[in-house]
């Protein structure tokens, strides 16, 4: 189980967060090859925000699931 966090300093699971990830997203940053969970979880948080012009929840300061 590997643990990633925030800009805020929260604690979460990766695979628990990777199922709340934009199917899409997720699978083009996969092909990418980052060399962490959380250089991973970093770019999703940048993906995301640029797609849906909002933080993807888990990257905000009090992420509801």
């Amino acid at each position: 189980m590997t643990k990633i966090t925030n800009q805020h300093g929260a604690e979460f699971d990766m695979d628990a967060v990777a199922n709340l990830m934009d199917d899409d997203i997720r699978e083009a940053l996969h092909s990418q090859g980052f060399d962490s969970d959380q250089a991973f979880f970093e770019a999703y948080c940048r993906a995301h925000a640029e797609l849906y012009g909002e933080e993807f929840t888990f990257a905000t300061r009090n992420p509801q699931a």
